[in-house]
Order: structure tokens, then sequence, then C-alpha cells
């Protein structure tokens, strides 16, 4: 989010020199212009010697509020720890540089600096909210709780805060309470995609697919862009049996996002479904050529391509790593469950699909599918 400061000067305005780094340093703190353009201001307010120390580290905070906008943490922290070194009492800089901590990966130095800004401000809604966050990136989700919590008492018309707790309830398998928080999100803010694609998610997790896919559709109306929401409601459809439409939502996914695999996984699965398994094989040979050997979920496109048997796909699934190695091993579960109903294979699928079901976090895609392939079979 972008806050920027004003800048508080503290000579005389008749001087030209002072007239020039005033205007500098407004400049700095607004918004017109480029990025670029309110750097250079910025920099020139900063260099001219003009500033009293509270207005310069007011200064290089504003400063690094534009490099965190150009994705330039580094240069961002640079900023930060000048601007707390003229002021250590300042507390944005300490929220701003936990955020640009986050984005390079760090944590548990964000947690650090969103501690101290909440210590000079404890009425500061966005620090709570943003430690909330690096909670949620560390999978604590009760601590996640607490700070969006609090940061929706001291703050009751912010909406991130719900749609972000409701994250962390779903997380815990508490879909009712996230829907709640989603819905909340929705009334504060009806303008906002994201509250209404993971709505539709734990409607999805709940089996009500046709909700799921009415609140996929709002997302995709606020936002076309959304791949995240097409491949989402591309499941839906999936799980729901219309495959012909699932397979078409999920290469709108797969083409905003051709990064994200899984799109085009649950492509060639509707594909296959849909009488195209020649079509859906030739698509996952292509799709497989950018991405790394053996680096999951790609073993699963050579799976459904033909290329590995189920034993391999299995093997790739378990990893050093046992968090991940479960989590990848249900998923493998799933989708050989997949491959042996496309095989004519009900028994064999029907024990894999049922390990699914049992083993794969409420979140994932392949708990939903699971459920429904089951359901299906059981008619």
């Amino acid at each position: 989010m972008r806050l920027l400061a004003l800048v508080i000067l503290s000579f005389p305005v008749h001087s030209f020199a002072l007239t020039q780094s005033t205007s500098d340093a407004d400049f700095c703190a607004g918004s017109a212009g480029t990025a670029d353009d309110r750097i250079a201001a910025c920099t020139r307010a900063i260099t001219s010697g003009k500033l009293s120390t509270q207005s310069l580290a007011i200064t290089f905070y504003n400063r690094g509020v534009e490099w965190e906008a150009k994705s330039d943490n580094d240069r961002a922290i640079a900023d930060y720890n000048e601007a707390i070194r003229l002021n250590p009492q300042y507390s944005q800089p300490f929220t701003n540089r936990g955020n640009a901590w986050r984005a390079k990966g760090d944590s548990d130095r964000a947690i650090a600096d969103y501690n101290e800004a909440i210590r000079l401000n404890p009425q500061d809604a966005e620090a709570f909210y943003d430690r909330g966050n690096a909670w949620n990136t560390k999978g604590d989700n009760d601590r996640a709780i607490a700070d969006y919590s609090e940061a929706i008492r001291l703050n009751p018309q912010f909406a991130q805060p719900f749609n972000n707790r409701g994250n962390a309830w779903r997380a815990k398998g508490d879909n009712d309470r996230a829907i709640a928080d989603y819905s909340e999100a929705i009334r504060l803010n009806p303008q906002l995609a994201q509250p209404f694609n993971n709505r539709g998610s734990a409607w999805r997790t709940k089996g009500d697919n046709d909700r799921a896919i009415a609140d996929y559709n709002e997302a995709i109306r606020l936002n076309p862009q959304d791949a995240p929401a097409f491949t989402s409601r591309g499941i839906a459809q999936y799980c729901q049996g219309r495959f012909d439409v699932a397979a078409a939502d999920l290469a709108e996914g797969s083409r905003l996002n051709p990064k994200y695999a899984y799109s085009q996984i649950w492509r060639s699965l509707a594909l296959f479904r849909s009488g195209y398994a020649g079509f859906a094989r030739s698509e996952l040979q292509h799709a497989t050529e950018p991405l790394t050997k053996g680096e999951w979920p790609e073993p699963v496109m050579e799976l459904l391509s033909g290329r590995i048997n189920p034993s391999a796909l299995l093997k790739a699934a378990e990893k050093s790593d046992a968090e991940k190695s479960k989590d990848q091993v249900c998923e493998a579960h799933f989708y050989l469950g997949e491959y042996h109903l496309l095989n004519n294979r009900p028994s064999e699928a029907r024990t894999l699909l049922q390990k699914a079901e049992q083993e794969c976090p409420r979140t994932f895609a392949e708990y939903s599918g699971a459920v429904a392939e089951l359901k299906r079979m059981s008619h």
C-alpha cells in the first residue's frame, strides 16, 4: 500500500533554494508524474541540504515507498533504514521495511519490524494487518487470525483483514467462518475480486459448486485478467461434470498464467473426459517443455501424457521435506485415481481417490476433485 507522508519544513519560505527543495519534497510526497519522476524529486530534496531532520526522514521514507512500488526492495530498505536512523520514533518506515523484508522472503525480519511499528503506534491497523500476513506466510494461522482481528477492531471498515482472516480460517478447515469473513470483505468493498474468488473456493470445498461458480463469475466480471478465478471456475465446472465448459475456463486460466502448471493439468483431465485424448496429450507435451524436469507437478503431466508410469509418479512425489512430501503424495493419489478412471480401472481409481479425500488438505482442489469423483462413482 502506497502511504506517503507530508513533509514539514522549518526554514523561511522566502529563500529560492528552499522553495525549490520544498517543491521537490512536495512532489516526492505526491502522486503526480511517474515513479521515476518522484524518485528524482526525492533525491534532489534529500541532497539539497535544506530539509530539517524530521523532513529529511520523511523524504527518505517517501523515496523508499517509490522504490518499493518498483519492486526494488533493497533500495527501499536502504531508504527506510535512513528514515529510521534520522527519526527512531517514526513508525511507518518500520511497517514498510517489514513489507520489503517480507517481499524478499524474510518473514522473521518482517515480523521484528512490525513489532516495532506496533510498539511505536499501537493504533496502527495496517501494521497489525501486515504482521498477520507475515504470520500467514509462516503458516501460523492462529497468530495471523489474532492480528487480523486486531486490525479489524482498530478499523472495522478495513476490508482486506476480513479477506485474509477468511483465508486463515479456511486453512484451519473452518469454511463457515471463512465464508462469513469473505462476505464481510465483499460488503465493505464490493469491487474487490479476491474475496469473491476466495469465497468461491470455500463453497467448492463445502461441495456447493453452484455457489462457487457464481462467486467465480463475479470475480471474473470484476477482473477479467484474474487467472486464478478462471482456473478455479474450471475446476468447479469439472467437479460438476461439465467437462467442455471446464476445459475452456482452464485454457483461459493457463493463457493468463502459463507458469501455473495445474491449469494445464486440469484442462487435460477435462479434455480426456470430453473425448479429446490425443489433443490432451499433445498439449501436455508442449506444456512440459518450459518446466524443470522432475519438479512437481511436472511429473503429473508426464504421467497423463503417457511418458512415465504410476510408480514413477509416486516416487517423484516423495521428497525429503516431510510436509511437501505429504502434500505431493496426496495430489499424486488424486491424479493416479483420475489416471485409472481414464483407463477403465474403477476399483483402483476408487481406492486412490479415497486416499486423496482422506489425505489432502481441504483447501486443495484435489480434495474437491476426489469428493466429486467419488460422488459420481457412487451413482
